[in-house]
């Protein structure tokens, strides 16, 4: 919830104009749900500096890491043949992997894609059950 609402900018619809079949949308310029509450005129002065105060203490890298835990914690409690569990791996360490955690693909365990083992029965009715005899006999 705080990644998103202090860290995470996003897009925001300011207005459709309709021209016959093509629509025309302009959107406001990038930036958090904090700074969005911070810039509008109705919000007193006292929520945002109660705002401003906790992003100070907020760190983007330590919520990272939390969250992950969090969710490995999570995965390996609902199933069993999940083996991983939060790891205590130091923050220096955590920060040295995060340039190359992209190309080890997903990092969630319960986003990743479970091995199938393949299928040997048919999933419809064979077109050539009372001609095989046949097709053999052709080969």
């Amino acid at each position: 919830m705080f990644s998103v609402h202090y860290f995470q900018p996003s897009f925001k619809l300011v207005e459709k104009i309709r021209d016959g079949a093509r629509v025309i949308k302009h959107y406001s310029p990038p930036a958090t749900p904090c700074n969005r509450v911070m810039q509008h005129d109705e919000v007193s002065a006292r929520v945002k500096k109660e705002l401003r105060e906790c992003r100070t203490r907020l760190s983007p890298v330590a919520l990272l890491r939390f969250i992950r835990e969090a969710q490995s914690a999570m995965a390996a409690m609902s199933s069993p043949q999940l083996q991983e569990t939060p790891h205590s791996e130091s923050i220096d360490r955590f920060l040295s992997c995060l340039p190359s955690l992209w190309q080890q693909g997903e990092a969630r365990p319960t986003h990743r894609e479970q091995v199938r083992p393949p299928r040997h029965w048919r999933t419809r009715k064979d077109p050539f059950e009372g001609e095989w005899c046949d097709v053999f006999l052709w080969l």
